[in-house]
């Protein structure tokens, strides 16, 4: 899985087409749905199905014909001793297929490069872009002139980030406080805001019970997002987190003037006037400043707006 997070990270913003081949040739994905026991002689169909349904062109754009093509295709992977993976050609089937109306002596490069330049999936990208970074449920409109952006420059991620940041929708009222920080968000911005540091077993413990254990994600979809993230359970993860917080005393110089001023660490833009009133009131009652600055912080942390992006 570390190794995956690494191919994410060097391949997540470039082309959508050498990610997606990158994720298929990745051990931990030929493990998880077993494309590394994907034969010639008995094709497993797991990987041709997901790879359709989640990661490219969506339910709806396929056929069962078609997954059992793209299972063809994918034969030969195997893991070696050391962990890497590699293509054994006796394993694959080098026969004629035909997949999404195409048909050749198709490979795993050739499914790949068809799916990524497919219609379907310049929308299906653009849409889980923009309610990742926006807000969910984007317009028809939006989603199309996000997609056409991923077609006119070939499926380059980074053009469609770009697209996506430079958009009216991203800087509207909509997108204002629209999204759940995830755990993560939640844990990594407030140690960057206020360089500070957490003992990593404490922050794993803390990523654990907030429902988000790096490296490991429930499923092939990945983690859940928006609203789930937050129930009676996490939320109580998510206040008491602050404790847990080592360092502040690197962190006092910008909670001398003012609460405001101390919220603003966290919240540049700043919190509205009765919510900084109710935080000066809880912590009015703490004589030692350094409780009085990490109930600050936690005050902070558990309001609303500190827990939207």
């Amino acid at each position: 899985m570390f190794k995956q997070n690494e191919l994410l990270r060097d391949k997540g913003m470039g082309r959508f087409r050498e990610l997606l081949m990158g994720i298929t040739e990745d051990p931990a994905m030929l493990i998880w749905l077993d494309g590394a026991q994907n034969r010639k002689a008995s094709p497993n169909e797991n990987y041709g199905r997901e790879i359709m349904e989640v990661f490219t062109i969506g339910v709806g754009n396929y056929t069962e014909d078609d997954v059992k093509a793209a299972a063809r295709a994918f034969t030969g992977y195997q893991i070696d001793k050391s962990g890497s993976s590699f293509f054994n050609p006796k394993q694959h089937d080098d026969g004629t297929k035909t997949f999404l109306g195409q048909t050749g002596n198709f490979g795993p490069q050739d499914i790949v490069s068809i799916l990524a330049s497919h219609p379907a999936t310049a929308k299906s990208i653009a849409r889980k872009l923009f309610a990742y970074f926006a807000y969910d449920n984007p317009s028809d409109d939006t989603v199309s002139r996000i997609a056409n952006v991923y077609t006119r420059t070939d499926g380059d991620i980074k053009a469609v980030v770009e697209a996506i940041l430079n958009s009216d929708e991203f800087w509207s009222a909509q997108a204002h406080l629209g999204l759940v920080k995830s755990p993560v968000e939640y844990l990594t911005t407030a140690l960057r805001s206020l360089g500070a540091t957490v003992n990593p077993k404490a922050a794993v413990a803390t990523l654990n019970s907030m429902g988000q254990l790096p490296f490991d994600p429930p499923s092939v979809f990945g983690w859940p997002d928006g609203a789930a993230w937050i129930n009676t359970s996490t939320m109580l993860d998510r206040y008491n987190f602050p404790l847990r917080i080592q360092d502040l005393d690197n962190a006092t110089l910008a909670f001398e003037d003012s609460v405001d001023t101390a919220t603003r660490t966290l919240l540049p833009e700043g919190l509205p006037s009765d919510v900084l009133q109710v935080i000066e009131q809880s912590t009015d009652s703490f004589p030692a400043e350094r409780q009085k600055v990490r109930n600050i912080i936690r005050l902070t942390m558990s309001t609303p707006y500190y827990n939207l992006n």
